[in-house]
C-alpha cells in the first residue's frame, strides 16, 4: 500500500466508507415481522392502558397556553413601544429646534 497514489487512496477510503455506511443502514432496516389473526395487536403489542385525557386536562392544558402566549404578547408589544419611543423623542425634537417646519 505504500506505493498507491493519492487518487487510489482516495477511492479505497470511499469504498470503505460507502461500505460502512451501507452496513450501517441496512442494521437500522432490519427488524422482526410479526403477523397477528385480524386487527387485534398481537400477543407481544405494548399495551397501551387507558391513556386517554379527561376534557378537564385538556381545557386546562389550553388555559395555560393561551395565559402564556397572552403575556408573550403583551411582552412583545411593550418592547415595540419602547423601540419606537427614541424615533419619536428624535422627530420632536428635530420639529423643535428646526422652528417647526
Amino acid at each position: 500500500m505504500g506505493h498507491m497514489n493519492r487518487n487510489a487512496k482516495q477511492t479505497l477510503v470511499q469504498i470503505v466508507m460507502l461500505v460502512a455506511v451501507f452496513t450501517t443502514l441496512m442494521e437500522l432496516g432490519s427488524g422482526q415481522v410479526t403477523f397477528s389473526n385480524g386487527w387485534k395487536p398481537g400477543k407481544r403489542s405494548y399495551d397501551t392502558g387507558n391513556c386517554r385525557l379527561s376534557s378537564k386536562s385538556v381545557r386546562s392544558i389550553c388555559q395555560l397556553l393561551l395565559t402564556e402566549l397572552k403575556q408573550l404578547a403583551v411582552c412583545e408589544a411593550r418592547a415595540v413601544l419602547r423601540s419606537l419611543q427614541p424615533a419619536e423623542d428624535t422627530l420632536s425634537n428635530q420639529i423643535l429646534f428646526s422652528g417647526g417646519r
